[in-house]
């Protein structure tokens, strides 16, 4: 068992070092002594607070020797711990061919997959320098390891002064990817002052902390196997300006914890769950209440789970083989709607602390009662279904009542179905279920699109009848975009403003073009436009431009895009149009959509927050690409026409070369059809 320092209930109060003969500096005030997340219980793992002089051998590996993909070479000799804190030094010395030396340690044996990881510490004190703090699968890194071997690698926090903070998840299984984020500490600089850097892992997810505060949270799939402990610097280009002024600077570290989760479901006094009200096409359920020792009673969610067959009497059974038929936060019982007539139906409940860790209550049968009543309701109108109003967001659709031959008309219930596919409403779950009523408001839709409607009228025996299937229509979204750029009106000095938004950057000419009147011509080199000011923050976004390419284009230039938290259209690593946004494709997907060089075009993309879209108009014809994913929110300031500003090692830079007309730049994820509207 480790021996826990008590970090709780006192403030840790540490000693400044002095270095290379400087006078001492005060210790700055301290700050985030977080621990894991209150939502669970926890058991601490892993514990190095440094404070006993020089590294312990017996707890750490080092690296000694050059690594070929950064500026620095990495040695022991960089690695000190002294006065409490462990600092990863960078110098400015040749060592193996690198013109720099830094620092990077891993846990020699302790190995975790899952739980809480945290570590306080502070930046080096100048730009180029990766603050790290990660963990990866696999065994000991040098510079000849083959990455294809490893299976993830999580950055809790890959670090740049004076206050980004780098988020990524890799999959080095097979072709590379990742899903990157950066957020800024505004108005802090993260060299001057200790803060803790966390994440919680668990199968389903992962979520980042500093000081305490969640600052972004992603699904994943891929990390599923322990992972040592990482701790290292690395000078690099894209962590900022290398100086001289880097010399002598370290990441200082005070501690590195931890934690796996004490799974503690929720507890159930009696499981029981009881029937009641059960009629032929519906069944009511009752049960007691669960208590968790932390999630408050009316946060835990009850899971209610049918089946037809006698299988979903554990979580794991009910999560595989039943069907969800709703979720009640904090509730203790539920009327099951839907069911046929002397049909016996499985029901278990499922309760589920904020914590994810859920107990099943115990699995129970029920019959329909037998209805002598075979007779389907007859739908009115000959089953006609109308839409009677649209706009861009929602429609309502009404139909006549239907007539049974036992069921009172006011009693008849109607399942609502809509698909996206001519003839597969059906397929589908009812999407509103209304008894007695003749019209239903449908609500949060795609604007401009075309969806397929079907009403199912059923009578208090089970019996159903579909009404006819309706081609339906949302209305176009007149919304306008966040910024348009059209070119028609001038000269784009730096001071000009577009929709409120002032503009910056080296800007290309304005020139006349034969085919769209007033373009502006980006030389592929050093010019841009870069619109500020936007606040974006959402997960549906669409970017779009028409452009003309002239000959090929760099590598990954920019067309309407944003850096610093990575979103927009660009090209990727070849003459295909790639896409960006915070979950979804890598740098290498291969959309296949491909501008013709020397023509005009439309190019767009939509992102959604289950997809995204690539479209391409030339000349009648479109391309089209999909990727689904699960596509996270993002606050976007600046949106950059003309480049992508990354500067990677001796690469080319990634500026468009070619004519640039109508940038549009909207916060929701435009239609086909009103992609379609930006072509006439």
């Amino acid at each position: 068992m480790l021996n826990v320092k008590c970090f709780w209930t006192g403030v840790l109060i540490m000693v400044a070092a002095s270095f290379c003969g400087a006078a001492p500096e005060p210790e700055p005030e301290q700050k985030g002594e977080s621990g894991p997340p209150a939502h669970s219980s926890w058991r601490e793992t892993f514990l190095d607070d440094f404070n006993v002089d020089g590294l312990d051998e017996e707890k750490w590996e080092s690296a000694n020797g050059p690594y070929g993909h950064i500026l620095s070479s990495r040695w022991r000799e960089n690695i000190e711990v002294k006065d409490g804190t462990l600092r990863l030094i960078a110098r400015k010395e040749t060592r193996a061919g690198q013109d720099w030396t830094s620092g990077h340690m891993w846990s020699r044996s302790f190995r975790q997959k899952y739980g809480y990881w945290e570590c306080r510490y502070r930046y080096g004190a100048a730009s180029g320098l990766n603050n790290a703090f990660w963990m990866m699968s696999g065994q000991d890194v040098s510079e000849d390891d083959d990455y294809e071997r490893f299976h993830h690698e999580i950055d809790v926090n890959e670090g740049h002064y004076p206050n980004e903070v780098a988020m990524n998840l890799h999959s080095w299984s097979g072709k590379h990817w990742s899903k990157h984020r950066n957020w800024y500490a505004e108005g802090s600089d993260l060299s001057q002052e200790f803060h803790v850097y966390g994440m919680e892992w668990t199968p389903t997810e992962l979520v980042w902390y500093f000081d305490g505060k969640e600052i972004r949270r992603l699904s994943q799939d891929i990390c599923h196997r322990e992972s040592p402990v990482y701790l290292s610097t690395a000078v690099i280009r894209w962590a900022g300006e290398v100086t001289d002024a880097l010399d002598g600077t370290s990441m200082d570290v005070d501690w590195v914890r931890v934690y796996e989760r004490i799974p503690a479901p929720p507890t159930v006094a009696e499981k029981a769950i009881r029937a009641k009200n059960a009629r032929f096409t519906s069944v009511g359920l009752e049960w007691k209440q669960a208590v968790d020792d932390i999630t408050p009673q009316a946060n835990i969610v009850y899971r209610v789970y049918r089946s037809s067959q006698p299988n979903i009497g554990t979580v794991e059974d009910a999560v595989k083989h039943g069907d969800l038929v709703a979720e009640i936060p904090g509730g203790d019982s539920y009327q099951v709607e839907g069911l046929a007539h002397s049909t016996v139906n499985y029901f278990n409940v499922v309760a589920v602390d904020g914590a994810g860790d859920s107990v099943a209550y115990e699995m129970i049968s029920v019959k329909t009662p037998v209805s002598s009543d075979a007779t389907p309701p007859v739908p009115g109108d000959e089953g006609r279904v109308r839409q009677t109003a649209r706009a861009a967001k929602s429609m309502t659709i009404g139909w006549a009542p239907g007539r049974d031959n036992e069921t009172a008309e006011s009693d008849l219930l109607y399942e609502v179905y809509l698909s996206k596919e001519i003839g597969a409403a059906l397929a589908g779950n009812p999407l509103v279920r209304i008894k007695g009523n003749t019209a239903a408001v449908l609500e949060d839709m795609l604007s401009g699109s075309t969806f397929y409607v079907t009403v199912v009228a059923v009578d208090g025996s089970g019996n159903r009848a579909a009404y006819q299937e309706v081609e339906v229509e949302t209305a176009l979204d007149d919304s306008p975009p966040r910024f348009l750029l059209d070119f028609e009106n001038g000269e784009i000095p730096e001071s000009d403003v577009v929709e409120n938004h002032p503009m910056e950057g080296i800007v290309g000419r304005r020139v006349q073009d034969a085919e769209r009147r007033w373009v502006m011509e980006f030389n592929g080199e050093t010019e841009y436009l870069s619109v500020q000011d936007l606040d974006f923050v959402g997960s549906s976004a669409t970017f779009a431009a028409w452009i003309k390419p002239d000959g090929e284009q760099a590598h990954f230039a920019g067309v309407v895009f944003n850096r610093r938290h990575v979103a927009g259209l660009t090209y990727g690593g070849g003459p295909h149009l790639v896409y960006r946004w915070e979950g979804g494709a890598s740098w290498d997907w291969e959309s296949g959509v491909v501008p013709p060089v020397g023509e005009w075009s439309l190019a767009a993309v939509t992102v959604t927050p289950e997809k995204a879209t690539l479209y391409l108009y030339r000349d009648g014809q479109w391309q089209q690409a999909e990727y689904a994913s699960e596509h996270q929110e993002m606050k976007v300031g600046i949106m950059e026409v003309g480049r992508d500003s990354f500067e990677e090692p001796d690469g080319p830079p990634r500026y468009f070369k070619g004519r640039m007309d109508d940038v549009r730049f909207y916060d929701r994820a435009l239609s086909r059809l009103e992609i379609e509207a930006l072509v006439k």
